[in-house]
């Protein structure tokens, strides 16, 4: 379009707007002329307006449908959205029914009842329930009963009688009692789903007063893809005298993963475990998150079943990599405190128990909600390999919530 496309489509516009507006209507002008297409013409401007958010929040997703009945469900929802804006609001002013107050009170009444039900349509199966976020006996004090809690959100301030239990602990054996003095040494590494969950993770240690963390997770990462590990993790490792290395990745490494099988994959992991080895340093992986990636206009509807295959694929090949040397790799799993009975849920309770987003509108990445959870998780499964002492609640709405990571892109987490 950028290479002449947009020009061809002014031109032709031109000569449309040409042969339909002549005194003596041609062809063309007889066919613009059917009652059809006068009425969407008279409703084109609020088609263009609508079109977007009913693609946007329309999807297969959160409707079940895909192919040409997602597209009509689509058109539809624009058509009806359209037709109510130009009765309800061009038309009244338009022709001057609403005068003054009326159309600074009533025009934007109009268009937010339309774009509350809209949203209210098309968004409301994304948000877990507190009901539906239940599991017996776990709540936070000051939380409804029926909203489960995190692991690992004890820090947070809640009861210790009825903090949630934690995530099974690594077997990793630390090889000494890190101090003020003499921190523990930790370097984070991963993909963009790290990159948003590492400050959590390095609040949530350094808290503690005794450990010192260095992130370097890189946006796109993969074994699978371009960034040189094999080299560039062995080098951070010794430059940083790293003695634990935190690291979460595997959203690029699925697909291929699965087309060459769980053996090649395995192969590349048992590299990446050397290279992080090599200088001493042990190391514990992330379960990688259940994520919901969302379809994307003119892209096929996104195959979520072959999403969490590729997902379980890359996770059960980490594991069973940390089974194999327990006390220097380990896996930690993260799902209990990042999904909704087993499922992914882009709203999760905060430690007061209420509905916060921890994820992103693109269903994949972490808000700063989400990074706490994750940080909260790796401090339960750390504190006592290391003997780390309380951080106390604090660290949890420290400044790094503020991080523009978190607004990337714009909205992102509003």
């Amino acid at each position: 379009m950028y290479r002449g496309g947009f020009l061809a489509v002014a031109v032709l516009a031109a000569v449309v707007i040409a042969s339909a507006s002549r005194q003596s209507a041609g062809p063309l002008g007889a066919v613009l002329g059917l009652r059809p297409l006068r009425w969407l013409g008279q409703r084109s401007y609020g088609i263009y307006l609508w079109h977007w958010p009913a693609i946007d929040l329309l999807t297969h997703g959160q409707t079940g449908l895909s192919g040409w009945y997602l597209r009509g469900a689509q058109v539809a929802v624009t058509l009806v959205a359209a037709a109510l804006s130009y009765r309800l609001l061009e038309l009244p002013i338009r022709s001057g029914a609403w005068r003054g107050w009326r159309v600074r009170v009533a025009a934007p009444a109009a268009v937010g009842a339309l774009a509350t039900g809209l949203a209210l349509v098309t968004v409301a199966p994304a948000v877990a329930s507190p009901a539906v976020a239940s599991a017996p006996g776990l709540s936070h004090a000051g939380a409804s009963p029926a909203v489960a809690s995190p692991p690992g959100l004890s820090h947070a301030g809640a009861s210790p009688a009825v903090a949630s239990p934690p995530a099974p602990l690594p077997s990793l054996v630390a090889a000494r009692v890190p101090t003020a003095e003499d921190p523990l040494r930790v370097l984070i590494v991963g993909d963009s789903v790290m990159y948003d969950a590492a400050p959590g993770i390095a609040a949530a240690l350094q808290a503690t007063g005794v450990v010192h963390v260095d992130m370097e997770p890189v946006l796109g990462f993969g074994l699978t893809r371009t960034y040189p590990w094999r080299t560039q993790w062995p080098r951070l490792v010794v430059e940083r005298r790293t003695e634990l290395v935190v690291a979460m990745f595997g959203g690029w490494d699925g697909a291929p993963a699965l087309s060459q099988g769980r053996d090649w994959y395995a192969g590349l992991v048992d590299q990446a475990i050397a290279a992080l080895r090599g200088g001493g340093a042990s190391v514990l992986f992330l379960e990688y998150p259940r994520t919901r990636p969302p379809d994307v206009p003119g892209r096929p509807p996104v195959d979520q079943a072959a999403n969490d295959a590729a997902r379980d694929l890359v996770d059960g090949v980490l594991a069973t990599a940390s089974s194999r040397d327990p006390t220097a790799v380990g896996f930690l799993p993260t799902a209990a405190a990042l999904e909704v009975g087993g499922g992914y849920s882009a709203f999760l309770p905060d430690p007061d128990g209420v509905l916060a987003r921890a994820r992103k509108h693109d269903g994949i990445h972490f808000c700063a909600a989400g990074a706490a959870r994750v940080g909260a998780v790796v401090l339960d499964a750390l504190t006592p390999v290391y003997s780390l002492p309380d951080p106390g609640p604090a660290w949890m709405a420290g400044a790094w919530r503020a991080g523009a990571r978190y607004d990337t892109p714009h909205g992102a987490c509003a």
